[in-house]
C-alpha cells in the first residue's frame, strides 16, 4: 500500500493514496480512511487497478506567464495493419498541475498538448502513398462516425433511456407509499412491491408482506447507494461514461444539461428523506428529458444521431414490454396495478382521453402495445427502429440487412394483429399464458435486433452492462 498508487478502474474518481502522512489529526483520517479502503478492495477487488510510484520526467512548460519545471507523461500510440504493427511518430503529452503531483491526470487539473518528434535534418521526406485498407465497417458506418464512437452513442441512447425508467418506477412507488395510509393501504402496497419485484427493483422476500416503510427504505437504497446493481449511481456512472466518449458529438448546450444531471445527482437524503428523494427524483428526470429535447433539436440527423436515438428507442420498447409482463404476473388482479403502470409509462392523461374510464387491462395493452400515435408505445418503438435500420444499411441487398427489416416487419405485424379475446386478457382473472409468452416473445426479438446491430457495427472491446 505504501508503495503503490490505487486508482478506480471505472470512473474518473482521483487516485487513492495508500500513505499516512501530516499531522496528528490528518494522520488518524487517513488511517481511518485507509481501512476503508482495504475493505473496499478485499469485497470488490476488479473495482481497483494499482501501479507503482514511477518518477517522472519533467519539461518546460508555460505557466502564469513564465517558464516553469512541470512533471510529464507522453503517451504513444501504436497502429495495428493486420500483419504488423507501426509505433506513431509522436503522442500526446500530459502536464502536471501541481510540481508535486504524484501522478499526472487530467481529472486532477492537469493539462495535455500533442507531442509532434520533428526529423533529424533539413531534408523533407515526402509521405509514403502508402493507404491502409478501410475496414469492412466503412462499408455500412459513415466516415463521421467511427464504430468506437456509433457504439458509445448507442449505449448512451439505452443508458439514459434505462435511468429514466427506473427512476419513474421510484418516484411512482414512493409517492403512493408517502402518503396517508387508508383501506386500501394493505391492497396498494402489496400490489407495488409485487410490480416492483417484477421488476427487479425489490427483492421476492420483501414483496410477500410488504409495509410502506419497507418499501420507501428499499426505493431510497436503490436511488442513493452506489453499491446497488443496476441502481440509479450505476447507471449515472455509465451515462457519464458513455458520454465522455462522445464529448464532442454534442453542442455546449447539450454538454451543459448533461452536467447538471451529475449536479443534481449529488443531492443527499437530509432530514426529510423522502421529500428530498420525491425532489431529487423530478430535477434528474427532468433533465433528462432536457437531454431528449435537445438531442432531437440539436443534433444533425446523421448516423451519430441515429446511433443515439436507436438506442433509446430499442431500450424504450424493452422498458414497455418488461413493465407490461410485470404488472401480467403479479399475483393480485393485473386492475390493481394498472394505474401504476400507466403512470410509470407516463400515459396516464393519454388513456383518460382515450377511454374515459378506470384501467383495463385490454385498454392499457393498446395503448402501451399497439397505438402508433403514442410514442410510448411499442410499435411506436419499432416503426422507429425500422426507420433507422433502413437508412444504416447503406446496401439494402446484404442478406442481414434483409434479416432485419424482415424481423422488425414481422415484430409489427404481430403487434398490430394480436386479437383481443377473452382467451387472451382476462382483466378480472389476471393475464393469461398466450399474453406472457406474446410479451416474452416480442422482447426476445427486439434483443436478438439489438445483437445483430451491435454485431455489424460497433467495436467489442469494451464489455457492457446487458
Amino acid at each position: 500500500m505504501d508503495s503503490l498508487i490505487l486508482k478506480p478502474a471505472f470512473g474518473v474518481q482521483p487516485p487513492l493514496s495508500g500513505q499516512a502522512s501530516g499531522p496528528p489529526k490528518s494522520r488518524r483520517k487517513l488511517t481511518e480512511e485507509r481501512a476503508r479502503l482495504i475493505q473496499n478492495i478485499q469485497s470488490a477487488p476488479r473495482n481497483f487497478v494499482a501501479q507503482e510510484r514511477v518518477k517522472v520526467s519533467r519539461s518546460p512548460a508555460w505557466v502564469d506567464n513564465q517558464l516553469t519545471a512541470r512533471s510529464v507523461v507522453v503517451r504513444a500510440y501504436v497502429a495495428n495493419g493486420g500483419d504488423e504493427i507501426a509505433v506513431l511518430p509522436g503522442g500526446l503529452t500530459r502536464v502536471a498541475n501541481d510540481p508535486d503531483d504524484l501522478v499526472v491526470s487530467m481529472q486532477s487539473g492537469g493539462g495535455s498538448k500533442d507531442t509532434w518528434i520533428l526529423a533529424n535534418g533539413t531534408t523533407s521526406r515526402p509521405e509514403p502513398a502508402q493507404v491502409m485498407g478501410e475496414p469492412r465497417l466503412a462499408d455500412y458506418v459513415s466516415p463521421g462516425v467511427p464504430s468506437r464512437a456509433a457504439d458509445h452513442l448507442f449505449w448512451l441512447g439505452r443508458y439514459t433511456e434505462r435511468l429514466e425508467q427506473l427512476l419513474r418506477v421510484l418516484r411512482c412507488v414512493l409517492g403512493r407509499v408517502s402518503g396517508e395510509p387508508g383501506a386500501e393501504d394493505l391492497l396498494e402496497c402489496r400490489g407495488l412491491a409485487e410490480l416492483a419485484a417484477q421488476l427487479s427493483v425489490v427483492p421476492p422476500p420483501l414483496c410477500a408482506d410488504p409495509s410502506r416503510s419497507e418499501l420507501s427504505q428499499r426505493m431510497l437504497h436503490v436511488l442513493y447507494h452506489s453499491d446497488e446493481p443496476g441502481g440509479v449511481r450505476e447507471l449515472l456512472k455509465h451515462v457519464r461514461f458513455t458520454a465522455s466518449a462522445v464529448r464532442d458529438r454534442f453542442s455546449g448546450d447539450t454538454w451543459r444539461i448533461l452536467g447538471r444531471i451529475e449536479v443534481d445527482a449529488r443531492s443527499r437524503p437530509g432530514r426529510l428523506p423522502l421529500a428530498r428523494a420525491t425532489a431529487l427524483i423530478h430535477n434528474l428526470v427532468l433533465d433528462l428529458a432536457a437531454f431528449s429535447g435537445m438531442e432531437m433539436e440539436n443534433m444533425t440527423r446523421g448516423h451519430g444521431w441515429r446511433f443515439l436515438d436507436f438506442g433509446r428507442r430499442l431500450e424504450r420498447g424493452l422498458s414497455v414490454l418488461k413493465l407490461l409482463r410485470a404488472a401480467a404476473s403479479v399475483e393480485l388482479p393485473p386492475a390493481a396495478v394498472l394505474e401504476p403502470v400507466l403512470e410509470i409509462a407516463d400515459s396516464v392523461m393519454t388513456y383518460r382521453r382515450q377511454y374515459f374510464t378506470a384501467p383495463c387491462l385490454a385498454g392499457v395493452l393498446d395503448l402501451l402495445l399497439r397505438d402508433e400515435s403514442n410514442p410510448r408505445s411499442v410499435l411506436f418503438q419499432i416503426n422507429v427502429l425500422g426507420e433507422h435500420v433502413a437508412a444504416l444499411v447503406a446496401d439494402s441487398k446484404t442478406a442481414s440487412a434483409s434479416l432485419d427489416r424482415e424481423r422488425i416487419q414481422s415484430l409489427a405485424a404481430s403487434l398490430r394483429s394480436r386479437i383481443r379475446d377473452d382467451a387472451a386478457v382476462r382483466d378480472a382473472e389476471g393475464a393469461s399464458p398466450p399474453l406472457l409468452d406474446s410479451l416474452s416473445t416480442w422482447a426476445r426479438n427486439l434483443s436478438e435486433l439489438s445483437d445483430q446491430v451491435t454485431n455489424r457495427f460497433f467495436s467489442h472491446s469494451l464489455p457492457r452492462m446487458s
